[in-house]
């Protein structure tokens, strides 16, 4: 079942460096060991956290109350060679830029532009891990995963991944755990067209070029470095979760309001939010944008515990001595409106009463408004960990349990939080269909889950 330890403090094997031990922690070095370890958590109704890289986890300071695999599994094996492409088979605990820095020097191209992000190899399919133009779902065939819910191995081709913009149907819920991913990578020596306008300018060539291999590593990391995402023990800012937050897409007509909403704040004259093409009628905007423009700019809260990156407003940074509640603080001192869990707060709808408890219990962290919808492992069924809350006279006051399709209005009505739960383990049917004709206030902001 690999190496098992007990009281392992867990902030040293995470990026942001805050919170307390794990219960146990298993190292899992093999594929068998992996699967041995959640196997046994599972059976034996443990909670189960699964440790990757660390570079998308915020520790509790309390720790964790049960099970950690982490996953170190090693292997980069080339499965078949042809004349324009080469297929590779890298295992899920595989340092994610020691990858990139392989291919690179085999030659092999379509993962370069991702060069320095940290990680594990198994996590990128996962939120389809992506930047500078390129994302890890133009070159997967394959994710090898173990099904928690059916106990068996599956293989996933690229198509079944339902890979979308930072999403996958991993992401979905805690089910499937990646033990292997198959790349189709290009032959050549040169890399995938050059896509970012900012590298492009950097390597001294059009948008659509190819430059060599290595040219495109080093420039990629070197714009990752200027904003502190090439990971560093001695620079602060890279003491992080990477970017917090995605680039909003939305339609055509919802950017136009987002610009009016702009020149409302800023002035007729002021500057106007990025715009770039996402697809048949939606565009996509800069979260970056956004933030530094509703005040919280580049070293917000410096000198810490807990502020934004020196570097760029997207990170939310550990100064040195920051916890997981100073990470929350600052959250709070931002201004957060609300907190949206979509799904899979709960393992599932069997949870022991003290896990719930002590779930609402941490979440008194933050003083709200928390929306909680339920999802794939804690479906709103007539009996379920909703139904117990609410008869158990638990809900907090600031807390909406969205557990039916509706409008929650939040932020004295200027947000508005279109949910979609699951009614069951898996639906058969579109439960987003009403959006489009929902009625919500004219200017409030509409996120849809």
């Amino acid at each position: 079942m690999g190496a098992t330890e007990h009281g392992v403090e867990l902030a040293p094997l995470t990026t942001m460096r805050v919170g307390g031990p794990a219960d146990t922690l298993v190292t899992a070095e093999t594929l068998d060991e992996v699967v041995a370890a959640v196997r046994a958590a599972d059976e034996a109704g443990t909670p189960l956290l699964l440790l990757s890289g660390g570079s998308n986890l915020v520790i509790a300071d309390d720790g964790f109350r049960g099970t950690v695999v982490r996953i170190a599994t090693k292997g980069v094996r080339v499965e078949s060679t042809h004349d324009e492409h080469v297929d590779v088979v890298v295992a899920a605990g595989e340092v994610w830029d020691d990858v990139v820095a392989r291919a690179v020097a085999e030659g092999w191209s379509g993962i370069e532009a991702l060069s320095g992000i940290p990680g594990l190899a198994g996590a990128t399919p996962v939120q389809n891990v992506g930047a500078y133009g390129q994302e890890v779902a133009q070159t997967i065939t394959r994710v090898r995963v173990w099904d928690r819910d059916e106990r068996r191995e599956r293989t996933f081709t690229a198509q079944e991944c339902a890979f979308t913009y930072r999403h996958s149907v991993f992401k979905e819920t805690g089910r499937h755990v990646v033990l292997e991913v198959t790349f189709r990578l290009g032959r050549g020596g040169l890399s995938a067209p050059v896509a970012y306008a900012d590298l492009a300018r950097q390597l001294g060539v059009e948008q659509g070029e190819r430059v060599p291999l290595a040219a495109a590593r080093e420039a990629v990391l070197a714009q990752r470095g200027i904003r502190g995402m090439v990971l560093d023990a001695a620079d602060h800012d890279t003491w992080s979760c990477g970017s917090f937050f995605t680039n909003p897409i939305l339609p055509a007509e919802r950017f136009d309001e987002l610009v009016e909403r702009a020149a409302q704040r800023l002035g007729p004259q002021g500057p106007t939010p990025p715009v770039f093409p996402a697809g048949e009628g939606l565009v996509k905007t800069s979260a970056a944008w956004l933030i530094d423009k509703a005040g919280f700019g580049k070293g917000h809260a410096m000198p810490g515990p807990a502020a934004l990156s020196t570097k760029h407003t997207l990170a939310v940074t550990n100064r040195g001595t920051a916890t997981a509640a100073d990470i929350a603080a600052l959250a709070r001192d931002e201004g957060c409106a609300a907190i949206l869990v979509a799904g899979d707060a709960f393992d599932d709808n069997t949870i022991g009463d003290k896990d719930i408890v002590r779930t609402l219990d941490a979440m008194a962290g933050f003083p709200g408004p928390w929306v909680m919808l339920p999802g794939n492992h804690d479906a709103a069924l007539p009996v379920s960990v909703w139904t117990r809350i609410r008869a158990g006279g638990a809900v907090p006051v600031d807390l909406r349990i969205a557990d039916t399709p509706d409008v929650t209005m939040l932020a004295d009505g200027r947000l508005a939080v279109l949910a979609a739960p699951l009614t069951r383990r898996h639906e058969g049917q579109d439960v987003t269909g009403w959006f489009d004709r929902a009625e919500t206030p004219a200017g409030a902001a509409r996120v849809s889950r």
